[in-house]
């Protein structure tokens, strides 16, 4: 028996541990990377960016030579009858060759073209940067909202708590002739319409662990961490703002210079394209029999298309010039949004001390209501009132607590980080 001790012991520590790390809920950084395996949001932009690396390398396949060998075979009627079939050949003729073709000159269009290729794998990152951001203010929302509603709960079962003790202790007291029975009723009143908010915060309860689950892929969340913890210093809790950092105005900058690039290519069809070709023959009948090679540049200009080039570059020139205009207006979009956001945190912080400390003084004006109503100076009513109070008022600081903490992600957001 002795020698089974050490095994029992080291399976109940195992025990208190799978215990210990069930307890624990959900945490912000497990969720955000729940939402990264489980679903397509992130995963589908780290698609776009291995696409991108493919666009890259296709257009980078126009300046590049192409290198084939064909095989060709010809047979010929012999005319009249005459058993010739030309004065240059046979009647069955067969050519291989190995071909190889080099554009030297395209107007510019192709150096143009790969500038803009370049920025294929950029765009595809920040946009993929950006995405992690808003995914993860998102997820902090639906942790703030959770925990909003779950601390409501507890709030409100507290309260049920007070108001069963305040109704079995007026219920002893309308039985012998001390209190008034409106005031049992008043109480018990206000236990259905507690036990009432009880139930639909189990309501609003699911449908913000429905959501979560929505974010983050997991078929069940059974609780979630505080990201911010119980007690927040909210001292020093601004980022480093830099405008033109945020990942989407990198992204849009870049898509900008792209258009850009891609204008002063369909410029490029206003001047001549020289391409070379040469040609090495394996096997070559006929009079050429005997020469092995040969090369060939070609030179093309085409003086009028129509109009086409004009329009082409016209619709390019008004589409760059779009993106200018939609540059400038995400740029002054996010620093007004920066600037609100700001200035909502500390505002909404200020309002949560406030509420704190209308708490602490709801929480002694119904201690003192309680000890008043024992020596008769205020009624039971008035007690009842003050619970009521205290009720309001413990619910307004909780929804101000994490309405903060929902703001200090969002300006994070905004300012394209995450904290």
């Amino acid at each position: 028996m002795l020698r089974l001790k050490p095994a029992l012991h080291g399976s109940t520590l195992a025990c208190l541990l799978l215990v210990t790390l069930g307890a624990r809920g959900l945490t912000l950084s497990e969720a955000f990377e729940k939402a990264k395996e489980n679903t397509s949001r992130i995963r589908n932009q780290t698609l776009s960016e291995e696409i991108s690396q493919a666009q890259k390398r296709e257009a980078y396949s126009s300046v590049l030579p192409e290198l084939e060998i064909s095989s060709t075979n010809t047979w010929r009627e012999e005319v009249g009858g005459s058993g010739v079939t030309s004065s240059f050949g046979e009647g069955h003729q067969h050519t291989a060759q190995v071909t190889l073709r080099q554009a030297l000159f395209q107007g510019g269009s192709e150096y143009h073209l790969l500038k803009a290729a370049k920025k294929y794998p950029d765009i595809a990152k920040w946009t993929r940067v950006q995405e992690e951001v808003d995914l993860y203010a998102e997820l902090a929302q639906g942790f703030c909202d959770y925990l909003t509603v779950e601390n409501e709960g507890k709030i409100l079962s507290e309260q049920a708590a007070l108001l069963d003790q305040r109704i079995k202790y007026l219920t002893n007291r309308v039985s012998i002739g001390r209190s008034k029975k409106t005031e049992l009723y008043s109480a018990r009143s206000q236990m259905a319409r507690v036990s009432a908010d009880i139930e639909a915060q189990k309501i609003e309860l699911l449908k913000a662990k429905e959501e979560l689950a929505k974010l983050t892929g997991m078929v069940e969340i059974a609780q979630v961490e505080d990201p911010l913890g119980a007690q927040v210093n909210w001292t020093n809790i601004k980022p480093t703002i830099d405008v033109e950092a945020l990942p989407k105005l990198k992204a849009a900058q870049l898509i900008l210079e792209q258009s850009r690039s891609e204008t002063k290519a369909a410029k490029g069809d206003y001047l001549p394209e020289v391409d070379l070709t040469g040609n090495y023959y394996l096997d070559r009948a006929g009079v050429l029999a005997s020469s092995d090679w040969d090369v060939s540049v070609t030179a093309k200009w085409q003086l009028y298309g129509g109009g086409a080039t004009n329009a082409d570059v016209r619709i390019k020139t008004l589409e760059s010039r779009q993106l200018e205009l939609e540059y400038e207006d995400l740029k002054r979009a996010s620093q007004l949004a920066l600037e609100r956001l700001s200035q909502s945190l500390a505002m909404k912080v200020g309002e949560y001390k406030k509420l704190q400390e209308a708490v602490a003084a709801a929480e002694r004006s119904y201690r003192e209501h309680i000890r008043e109503s024992r020596s008769g100076l205020v009624s039971d009513l008035d007690v009842l009132r003050a619970l009521d109070d205290l009720l309001q008022v413990k619910r307004a600081a909780n929804r101000s607590h994490f309405q903060a903490k929902n703001l200090f992600y969002e300006l994070h957001q905004a300012a394209g980080v995450r904290p």
